[in-house]
């Protein structure tokens, strides 16, 4: 045996191990012995009981490495740990062996699943984030109904009664100050409805998802000079969760939004489709505009490794992950873009404010909004 590898062996950080073809140890360097809790003299002879090759997994996927738990006796904090084991074939003693590497990972775990944790933190707080906004806007919405358009009509009225008209002109029974004022009024009236419909549109609440995504598209194409086309799937069953039906309106809302913003392209087509199988509520969102690509890692989408574009498009992937559904980006300069969300039908039902939509529609009705 050569005496330079024996003496590799001996020194190494790693724990190191050789065993003949039966799997019984010939030879263990001190890190090993420390790993393992017993003497380099109680280790030889013996055999290692691990099986050294990982479990088999589907074909393109990387197999786990093999971890074992250790002794860790230099630190108190954490006494038990775990390896991770390396294997590669050599020689001991002129007969084939199994060099096996055992690499203390403690620390690397912990970090990690510290860092797991602090992600799953993030995501729970994106998600509150998110039902707050939604919340807030039912919020406002009520405030829009009942503070402005109920104090305008009243207005409205007194404006009416308090100009009779003027000997030859006026309209309605109107003079023209009167009149005026009347108008402005009604100019205030549609604002503040459009501006309410916006942040609670009544179509989500009265008709459900496919109705308030067919009345979005057609406030895109007025306001925007974007064609919309609403493919609504066979066997589509509209989600019976409010706070569900509200999300995915939000995420066609941020979706076009993006469309507008980036794709350069007078055409986009939404898709709504649900898996009654699967349990999931499918949501697609393509356009032929301009497509894009980058290099930067933080902008790519975790599954397709597809960028994302701005703040909208990573907070809504997070929104999405957090509720245990999927979140994929296709695109690429001159191709189009193409996003797709699948969520489980019953996401929100751990998340707080189900009625996020319903009371902005009703604080809408008493007032007499039309």
């Amino acid at each position: 045996m050569d005496v330079d590898f024996i003496q590799l062996v001996r020194v190494n950080a790693d724990g190191m191990l050789v065993l003949d073809e039966h799997g019984t140890i010939r030879h263990a360097n001190p890190a090993a012995a420390r790993l393992l809790g017993q003497p380099v003299e109680a280790l030889r002879g013996e055999p290692f009981g691990v099986p050294l090759a990982p479990e088999e997994v589907a074909d393109g996927e990387e197999p786990l490495p093999v971890e074992i738990g250790i002794h860790r006796p230099r630190h108190p904090e954490r006494p038990r740990g775990t390896a991770q084991l390396r294997c590669a074939p050599c020689r001991w003693e002129g007969a084939p062996a199994t060099l096996v590497s055992l690499r203390d990972v403690t620390e690397h775990k912990v970090l990690v699943e510290e860092l797991r944790t602090r992600q799953r933190r993030l995501r729970t707080l994106s998600a509150a984030l998110q039902q707050a906004h939604l919340v807030e806007q039912a919020r406002v919405s009520t405030l829009v109904a009942e503070a402005v358009e109920q104090p305008i009509r009243a207005a409205r009225a007194e404006a009416r009664a308090a100009g009779p008209a003027e000997a030859g002109g006026g309209r309605a029974g109107l003079n023209g100050s009167a009149q005026r004022i009347v108008n402005y009024l009604d100019t205030a009236l549609r604002a503040a409805a459009e501006a309410r419909e916006e942040l609670a549109p009544p179509a989500l609440h009265e008709g459900g998802l496919a109705v308030a995504t067919r009345w979005l598209g057609e406030r895109y194409r007025q306001r925007h000079n974007l064609q919309v086309r609403v493919r609504v799937e066979p066997g589509f069953e509209e989600p019976a969760d409010d706070r569900l039906r509200g999300f995915l309106f939000l995420a066609v809302r941020e979706l076009l939004g993006n469309v507008v913003q980036h794709a350069a392209t007078p055409l986009a087509e939404v898709v709504l489709a649900h898996d009654a199988t699967r349990g999931l509520h499918r949501l697609e969102v393509s356009d032929r505009g301009v497509g894009y690509a980058t290099t930067r890692p933080h902008d790519l989408d975790r599954s397709s490794r597809r960028p994302l574009r701005g703040l909208g498009l990573f907070n809504l992937q997070e929104a999405v992950t957090h509720r245990g559904g999927d979140f994929r980006i296709e695109s690429g300069p001159g191709e189009g873009t193409r996003v797709s969300l699948r969520v489980p039908s019953d996401a929100m039902r751990s998340d707080p404010g189900a009625e996020a939509f319903a009371p902005a529609a009703a604080a809408a009705e008493a007032a007499g909004v039309p």
